[in-house]
């Protein structure tokens, strides 16, 4: 699949994964993966794509959710 921009490779991964670890570019709280339609090379902030996923609320919402379900 890498031969067809469909993944990425081992280290790309890794690098990805690290980056929004230690990048303080990435801010927490936020979603961060590839472009609309691209698996694969630069991640931008879901929420550019669907304002959903920016909506504060509706995160506090599910978090309270999932903690009372743990």
């Amino acid at each position: 699949m890498p031969l067809f921009g469909m993944m990425n490779s081992v280290e790309a991964g890794a690098k990805r994964y690290l980056d929004g670890l230690l990048n303080p570019e990435f801010k927490t709280g936020h979603f961060y993966v590839g472009k609309a339609g691209y698996p694969t090379g630069p991640v931008v902030d879901q929420a550019s794509i669907d304002a959903t996923l920016s909506n504060t609320a509706a995160k506090d919402n599910a978090n309270q959710a999932l903690r009372q379900l743990a």
